[in-house]
């Protein structure tokens, strides 16, 4: 509470590379920071940073916040496209190869940047062909919980994989342990810029069909999967 946008985002990422700084690093081998966090090498795995998707837009927001702390960061954005090695404002973003969520690269993409730790900021459940290769990795997973009990996916990367679970929510915090996991964590954000209440009749004037008292319902939800995101389920609801 009183903190500007700004000043959130900085203290969520300050509060993450604390987290993992202390999980992970090495105190007498590696360089602190001023304020006791162990400066690392971290591979960041999710969606690249121009990707308008919920984890795209989030790398956009951390990755150089992490990195304005001392670390040194580099992008695994698999999910976003294939081909070349491209930049981000200084960043360098990996491509996928042939699968989609990095099951093929992520191991040859960790030693590649010598990396001190990998986060992961995507589903979690995505990355079972690869468990057995994370084990051998320091791998911490930030992640939404959106099930309970926590999806047999996730579970099963958890345990295979060995990775330390990072919850966004006090919700997925408890599911999380409630499965037995040693979850930290680390609420996320958003860009209050972009994201925040607006003027409710400008949108109401723009749409004639919709009133002061018509009763609207949003679902923010990926559509290319007509089960996965339960659309049949939710208008059942009504």
């Amino acid at each position: 509470a009183g903190f500007t946008e700004t000043q959130s985002l900085e203290l969520t990422a300050r509060y993450l590379s604390l987290v993992v700084s202390i999980m992970f690093a090495n105190p007498p081998e590696q360089q602190q920071d001023p304020g006791g966090v162990c400066l690392m090498r971290l591979l960041w795995h999710s969606n690249a940073p121009w990707n308008g998707s919920g984890y795209g837009i989030e790398t956009a927001l951390f990755v150089p916040r992490i990195a304005s702390l001392g670390h040194e960061v580099i992008i695994s954005a698999p999910y976003s496209f294939g081909g070349n090695v491209l930049e981000w404002e200084g960043f360098q973003v990996l491509p996928c190869v042939r699968d989609p969520a990095g099951n093929d690269i992520i191991s040859a993409n960790y030693e590649y940047f010598k990396a001190d730790l990998m986060i992961t900021l995507a589903d979690v459940f995505g990355l079972m062909k690869c468990a057995d290769a994370l084990s051998q990795m320091n791998v911490a997973h930030w992640f939404p919980v959106d099930t309970n009990p926590l999806g047999e996916g996730d579970v099963t990367v958890l345990r295979e994989g060995r990775g330390t679970p990072i919850a966004m929510s006090r919700f997925g915090e408890r599911v999380l342990q409630a499965e037995g996991a040693e979850s930290l964590y680390v609420p996320h954000g958003v860009d209050t810029d972009v994201f925040s209440p607006g003027d409710p009749h400008v949108y109401r004037d723009g749409v004639p069909e919709i009133g002061p008292d018509t009763f609207v319902i949003g679902m923010c939800a990926m559509n290319r999967d007509p089960q996965r995101k339960g659309f049949a389920e939710q208008m059942l609801a009504f």
